[in-house]
């Protein structure tokens, strides 16, 4: 289990906002952080690599719950 806090400073994100069936987005340091499905990434312009993809149906065949997280460099 992760560990709030342990090894990190802990940072609110701001400007936050949740969409609703989707994820949410906002910032975190100033850079702009998605956190979500799948299709939510896609739909804000994230390129998922064919990679990850696969591993993520893999998950989810599975019966295993994926949620995606794009952060800006």
């Amino acid at each position: 289990r992760a560990q709030r806090g342990v090894g990190r400073d802990h940072n609110p994100g701001t400007q936050t906002v949740l969409m609703t069936g989707a994820g949410i987005k906002g910032k975190v340091n100033s850079k702009s952080v998605l956190v979500g499905k799948e299709n939510f990434l896609k739909e804000s312009g994230i390129v998922l690599a064919d990679e990850l993809h696969r591993k993520a149906q893999d998950l989810q065949n599975k019966s295993q719950t994926v949620i995606w997280v794009a952060a800006e460099n």
